[in-house]
């Protein structure tokens, strides 16, 4: 025995035989590896990414020790040099990252973190004693010298401190985990009591590993070796689950579809939501999430159990308790954890809070608005099948939460719409009672306000100071009159809404209140217009004699067109699409800021763009068209131009268009507008900007108006017009 045992560990250690090791090492790893990334990938068990690195840095690890005794064999490097302190440094991380993969299946900041900086400090010592061992130890056996000690305690010491974690955490298969480790514990102590051969390698050391390594299988299957029971309920038995389909379409999950789309009550909206997604997806449990509140705390606030087909009451958790959840719910991406190989700290504080000895595995699917935003989600859990959830059930259910958030919107924006009808009604018939109890208008306020009518004396020379508090003083009996007239308007509107459901004498007489209202809406209606008349007649005297000598005050700045341009298109947008009127807006490629009043020339675009309303018959169209000007050397210029379809101004009435500039009297001119008293305050706003105002017309064809406005490089002095 004593025989065969030495040949092995001659076989071991010495060249090309010691090769082989390497290869049945990776064989045993590789094997493993496929298994591993199938549960990664496929079942979307999360620990199987973790394993698949894992043993990839495994196999690395043996890759480089065959490169290495490759290049030793054919005397490329000096064996007793490099191989001894190279293999230290392999079995001393192998065993490192075998008891990180047994103990932390999942994600663990800290023990990731110091597993990390463990393998940073042993390749720095493999570097100092690499350069030490080159220098002065290189005719001397490995084995037996301090540095092989040294070496050997630091692994000892890795065994019997990773093994504690398995120990302590109990993972899924952690006793298989100390097996491996006290296998290769049983190693390294053979070798510091046994072996007083020379050499470089470690014989025994190798033997424990080709013990240890087939354990690795193991490890893609070890949630299948522990499963808890399923959950109980006091007085209620356990329900024996079997393999189910993944996907239902049977009569039930038609039913809480049908349900679900006929649901109007938002109450119960999420009960819907719970039962149907439950009955699809098959899963035990389905629960609704929302956003963390002020708080931090995650409300379930519904759920439904398929098995036993009860709702479920919801729960707030708080987000501390649930990290992986949490921001899962705020980022908006979907989450899958597993409870096979360890219990995750999400789901241990899940059982607590929902009452549940088994959580079973996690699924959760964001539920997102239109603007891609994270409102929620679906949280699916299985503790009685212990079903595993994969890519293909997040796939499949991914498509189903958009169309859940649209029906959520749907049946909350439908009932606040009910309850604003409701409201509305209410005031309806509140105003309709007040309306009725006070229906008529005193006719002596309706006499005041005709005798306020009476035309104020003007003075014998007009003054402008005087004409305008004239002005004023029919401006304010204006507001009045108007005032008036929209009450006595909806008083009439609603009565006559519900004139349909009068029948009674005392309905009838209402009726004959409501005629005498009406009768009073067209004599306020007849003052109105006499008054804005009169208001019309006087503001005429005043421009007149006043528009000269008034000062029109620009303030300059720096104007971008396109706000200009969009505030004045957007308040003839309605005009234009009352009159069915196409408006084509040209711009230049790109448009300079320019030193301008932005008030003034929003003036200027409205008024050619009421002009070319006014003119424009229906279905016609008007062009406003933006133009760049750059000659010579001079400084660029900006060219306004709004084409209408009124049918041009004949030639016969130019002299008078051009009149217009000099007068505030209306001037009636074929194919221009009502407003030509205005053109003169408009022509004065474009010499302001030092700019100029033409017109080319087209008999029977369209007019174009032209302001020419020049760009400033900086902003001249405020203007007075």
């Amino acid at each position: 025995m004593e025989t065969f045992l030495q040949q092995m560990i001659e076989i071991l250690t010495t060249l090309p035989a010691s090769l082989l090791f390497h290869l049945g090492l990776a064989a045993f790893l590789i094997s493993a590896l496929q298994p591993a990334s199938i549960a990664g990938k496929l079942e979307g068990n999360p620990a199987g990414i973790r394993l698949g690195v894992g043993i990839l840095l495994l196999i690395l690890g043996q890759v480089i020790l065959f490169t290495a005794g490759g290049l030793a064999w054919q005397n490329l490097i000096t064996p007793n040099t490099l191989l001894p302190v190279l293999d230290r440094l392999v079995f001393t991380l192998s065993l490192l990252w075998i008891g990180w993969m047994w103990a932390y299946p999942y994600r663990k900041p800290a023990a990731d973190a110091a597993c990390a900086i463990a393998s940073l400090l042993l390749v720095i010592l493999f570097a100092v004693s690499l350069s030490y061992w080159g220098t002065q130890g290189a005719s001397l056996p490995f084995n037996q010298s301090w540095l092989d000690f040294l070496w050997a305690g630091i692994a000892l010491l890795g065994t019997v401190g990773l093994s504690i974690p398995l120990a302590i955490r109990r993972p899924a298969g952690w006793y298989l985990g100390i097996i491996t480790q006290g296998l290769l514990a049983a190693g390294i102590l053979a070798h510091l009591y046994i072996n007083s051969s020379g050499g470089g390698l470690s014989g025994f050391m190798r033997l424990a590993q080709l013990a240890a390594f087939p354990l690795l299988l193991v490890l893609p299957y070890r949630g299948r070796l522990s499963r808890t029971a399923p959950a109980r309920t006091s007085g209620i038995p356990q329900p024996r689950i079997q393999e189910r389909r993944r996907f239902s379409t049977d009569g039930k999950t038609l039913r809480a579809f049908l349900s679900l789309i006929s649901e109007t009550d938002p109450s119960q909206l999420g009960t819907a939501i719970s039962r149907l997604i439950a009955h699809v997806m098959v899963a035990d449990l389905c629960y609704l999430s929302s956003q963390p509140d002020r708080s931090g705390s995650i409300s379930l606030e519904t759920g439904y159990d398929l098995i036993r087909e009860t709702v479920l009451s919801g729960a707030s958790i708080p987000s501390q308790g649930i990290p992986e959840l949490t921001t899962a719910i705020q980022q908006g991406k979907p989450l899958r954890l597993s409870s096979e190989v360890e219990l995750p700290r999400d789901l241990k504080t899940l059982g607590e809070h929902l009452k549940l000895a088994d959580t079973g595995n996690l699924l959760f699917i964001p539920l997102l608005n239109k603007d891609s935003k994270p409102v929620g989600g679906v949280l699916l859990l299985s503790p009685y099948s212990h079903r595993a959830w994969n890519l293909e059930d997040q796939a499949y259910l991914n498509p189903v939460s958009t169309v859940l958030t649209h029906i959520i919107d749907r049946v909350r924006n439908t009932a606040l719409l009910q309850k604003e009808l409701t409201g509305a009604h209410e005031e309806m018939q509140h105003a309709l009672a007040k309306t009725l109890a006070s229906a008529t208008l005193p006719v002596e306020q309706a006499e005041d306000l005709s005798a306020a009518l009476e035309p104020l004396p003007l003075p014998t020379e007009p003054d402008l100071e005087t004409l305008l508090a004239i002005q004023q003083e029919y401006q304010d009996i204006i507001n009045r009159l108007q005032s008036e007239n929209i009450h006595l308007q909806e008083v009439a509107a609603h009565a006559s809404s519900s004139r349909r459901d009068w029948g009674s004498a005392d309905d009838w007489q209402m009726e004959k209140d409501l005629h005498q209202a009406l009768d009073q809406v067209a004599r306020l209606q007849n003052a109105l217009e006499e008054a804005q008349e009169r208001l019309e007649s006087l503001d005429s005297p005043a421009k007149s004699s006043g528009f000269k000598e008034s000062r029109l005050e620009t303030s300059m700045q720096e104007v971008d067109l396109l706000d200009v341009i969009d505030q004045s298109v957007a308040a003839f947008s309605r005009e234009f699409r009352d009159k069915e009127l196409n408006l084509m807006v040209n711009l230049a490629g790109s448009l300079p800021c320019i030193q301008a009043d932005p008030d003034a020339l929003q003036q200027v675009l409205r008024y050619f763009l009421a002009n070319a309303s006014q003119v424009s018959s229906p279905g016609g169209t008007v062009t406003l068209e933006i133009l760049v000007q750059q000659k010579d050397d001079r400084l660029p210029s900006v060219e306004l131009q709004v084409k209408d379809s009124g049918g041009g101004i004949p030639a016969e009435d130019l002299p008078s268009f051009f009149a217009s500039l000099h007068t505030s009297q209306d001037v009636q001119i074929r194919g221009f507008g009502s407003a030509s008293r205005e053109l003169p305050k408009v022509q004065a706003l474009v010499e302001a900007h030092t700019g100029r105002l033409w017109i080319d017309t087209q008999a029977g064809k369209a007019t174009t108006f032209h302001v020419l406005l020049p760009v400033f490089q900086t902003a001249p002095e405020n203007p007075t017009v």
